[in-house]
């Protein structure tokens, strides 16, 4: 008896919004564009737009008494879930983000987590070894706690710790080995409470 194997090819379309030209021009949230026009001042657009103003990325500066952003910060491309102060006048930021823009490039960022300066740059040297979904952070002196989901570089799973100077290395000895994702972290003194959908640590 002779066996048929079958085999279906599933098209899938990828929409995504391509770099723009210069890090300042405006976008558009579009839903469906209709029509687009331009004289010598202004491109007019018209359809189903939810958004036209300029582009922040994931991550965006206000103070409290404007709600213009700050257009000189680096911009993450992708999810943040989470940020936190390191401190300095900066952060760290989690997530899950493939690229980020500066003023004057686009480059692709391999990490789920990232350190952005006081002045809204990019710590290009903190590069940590986290992918996967970051969903918590709690920094502790020199060393950040991460939770989140399969953030298996090198087969440490859901928590782990990095240090937040430097290039961002992983301490191979605090390995907790939480058993399913970690979506909150806490410090209190020495005591880090963790929760998550796990059942064993």
């Amino acid at each position: 008896m002779r066996k048929v194997f079958f085999i279906f090819l599933v098209s899938i379309v990828f929409k995504y919004h391509a770099q723009y030209a210069h890090h300042n021009h405006w976008v558009t949230g579009i839903l469906q564009a209709n029509d687009i026009v331009e004289d010598a001042n202004f491109v007019y657009i018209t359809g189903n737009l939810n958004y036209a103003g300029p582009p922040t990325g994931a991550v965006a500066r206000m103070t409290t008494n404007s709600t213009l952003p700050d257009l000189t910060m680096c911009r993450p491309t992708g999810t943040v879930n989470v940020s936190i102060p390191d401190g300095s006048g900066g952060w760290f930021i989690g997530g899950q983000f493939t690229s980020i823009v500066t003023s004057s490039t686009t480059v692709g960022y391999p990490a789920s987590v990232a350190h952005i300066l006081s002045n809204g740059t990019w710590d290009s040297n903190w590069i940590p070894p986290v992918g996967g979904f970051v969903y918590s952070l709690a920094l502790s002196g020199n060393d950040l706690f991460v939770g989140g989901f399969s953030l298996n570089f090198w087969g440490y799973t859901h928590l782990l710790k990095v240090s937040a100077i430097g290039t961002g290395t992983l301490d191979p000895n605090w390995v907790p080995g939480a058993n399913a994702p970690v979506f909150s972290l806490l410090l209190s003194g020495n005591d880090l409470y963790i929760g998550g959908n796990f059942t064993n640590i």
